[in-house]
């Protein structure tokens, strides 16, 4: 608890939270239990949000808020429209709570879609990692609509032919980062240019 703000969870009381649960704090999981829980930013939570929640889910055990939990990570996994306002949350959970800043950097991109996004979606995985790739190169600060665009990019078009990214239309409203990672893709070799578009191995 922070001593001049009686409200606030800080991160002691953050982790020893998630270890209540048994829930690594490396894991998808307890990004869940921030979603539901309205954490503002890493290793915080707000004391009165954190009670109101669970007391309107009629939930006042460790035991029920874990299987609450696990239940809502397994709808996540079959649901693309539960998924994707859990998505949206976490770039603002990173991004914290200071309106002053608008972007995450490239390397914390990465790291949060690696734990979001590759169990989630293993059949686009060779184009998950070029993006990863791609974006690393780049070291541009990621905005929250290049996140939020990247996962209606990926649902749309890559999970629907990661081969060949049939679906992409330069003419569409994509952020100048994805229009980008195509012509990186195009010009590295691992996609053929114009309508043969293909993944090159």
């Amino acid at each position: 608890m922070d001593p001049e703000n009686h409200d606030l969870i800080l991160i002691d009381g953050t982790l020893a939270y998630l270890n209540d649960l048994g829930i690594d704090p490396e894991e998808v999981l307890s990004l869940i239990v921030a979603y539901v829980l309205k954490s503002p930013q890493t290793g915080e939570f707000r004391r009165n949000s954190f009670v109101q929640i669970w007391l309107s889910l009629s939930i006042n055990t460790i035991d029920g808020m874990r299987l609450f939990l696990l239940e809502k990570e397994n709808t996540m996994e079959t649901s693309v429209d539960e998924f994707e306002p859990f998505y949206q949350f976490v770039f603002e959970f990173v991004r914290g709570s200071d309106s002053r800043i608008k972007v995450i950097s490239s390397e914390e991109a990465i790291i949060y879609w690696q734990m979001l996004l590759d169990k989630r979606f293993p059949k686009s995985t060779e184009r998950l990692q070029q993006w990863y790739e791609f974006v690393q190169e780049t070291k541009k600060s990621i905005t929250r609509d290049s996140w939020n665009m990247f996962f209606k990019f990926l649902v749309q078009v890559i999970e629907k032919d990661p081969s060949s990214l049939s679906g992409y239309d330069e003419a569409s409203a994509w952020p100048s980062l994805v229009d980008e990672y195509i012509e990186w893709l195009e010009e590295s070799g691992k996609l053929q240019k114009g309508d043969d578009m293909s993944l090159i191995f």
